[in-house]
């Protein structure tokens, strides 16, 4: 949809530093990783976020600006949808184990890329150069509105973008052609639909980041003793394994868990949702006034 000059103010939250275990969202991580004792004073830094939101309370996070573990920051391969449901007055994210609708780009081979998964993140982010790739415009799935990010590195302007689908699977399941092209192994995807996103703006930095919207929905487990590597454009990329599956899986004997506390001022969704604009009764996945959002995750 055109863009408007129409500005809000996302109550969202970006962490910059994730760490090497998976998370179930409903309050517990999990790894295969035996996890020591770490004492305050062996962390980087603690530091606070906190985003301004027009009309509604102040939101803060407290992550942890630390190494992770094992020297991996676990990652993924994604691609996006044009999926959206333009009669869900409830604006949540709809879970899926495939895709569906159209891939974007639109009439291509569809895009494929990687991003950091990083439960401190409340909204999923596309880089600017991959947003380009996907080319949200070309789908009919471009937003109206901007969302300001605060982190410790300061404020940057984002941009939203209509309701679509997000599916990303481990690097297990991913190989490169001709050293450029991403692809997926055949039903390797889950993720979930009618989800807004943020995209960065032109000159933007900021990364490709798969947040706490899918950790809503699916336990996460990152296998810290399974590393993996991707060779794309030059560049080698390590995760270590991650796997999406079914809330409140059983783990399997060696794994460690933390619990989570989730927190939110307004209470917390059951799943991820965006504030609609109402611009359109006819579809109010069209021009959503924030992206789709998850509530904070708080080590206990």
């Amino acid at each position: 949809m055109e863009r408007l000059s129409r500005r809000t103010y996302a109550a969202v939250v970006l962490a910059a530093g994730a760490i090497g275990w998976g998370s179930t969202a409903r309050g517990e991580l999990s790894s295969d990783l035996k996890i020591p004792v770490i004492q305050l004073d062996e962390l980087s830094s603690i530091h606070e976020i906190k985003l301004l939101s027009a009309g509604a309370p102040t939101f803060t996070s407290l992550p942890l600006n630390s190494p992770p573990i094992n020297g991996f920051a676990p990652q993924v391969v994604f691609g996006i949808t044009d999926e959206q449901a333009p009669n869900d007055f409830n604006f949540a994210s709809h879970k899926a184990s495939s895709e569906g609708g159209h891939t974007l780009p639109v009439g291509q081979s569809q895009y494929f890329t990687t991003a950091v998964f990083d439960t401190g993140s409340q909204s999923h982010l596309i880089s600017f150069n991959d947003a380009q790739h996907f080319d949200f415009d070309d789908a009919n799935r471009t937003g109206d509105s901007t969302a300001d990010i605060a982190g410790a590195s300061g404020t940057e302007t984002t941009d939203v973008t209509d309701a679509v689908g997000v599916y990303a699977t481990g690097f297990n399941n991913a190989s490169v052609a001709g050293g450029t092209t991403l692809s997926v192994n055949p039903g390797s995807l889950v993720g979930q639909w009618n989800t807004s996103v943020l995209t960065a703006e032109s000159g933007s930095s900021l990364p490709n980041l798969i947040g706490a919207p899918m950790a809503a929905q699916y336990q996460t487990v990152i296998s810290n003793t399974k590393p993996l590597h991707l060779s794309v454009n030059n560049q080698t990329l390590r995760s270590p394994q991650v796997n999406f599956q079914t809330l409140s899986t059983a783990l399997p004997s060696g794994y460690s868990k933390l619990s989570l506390s989730v927190q939110s001022v307004n209470g917390v969704t059951h799943d991820p949702v965006f504030f609609p604009s109402l611009e359109d009764f006819e579809n109010v996945a069209d021009n959503p006034s924030t992206p789709s959002f998850f509530a904070s995750l708080f080590a206990k």
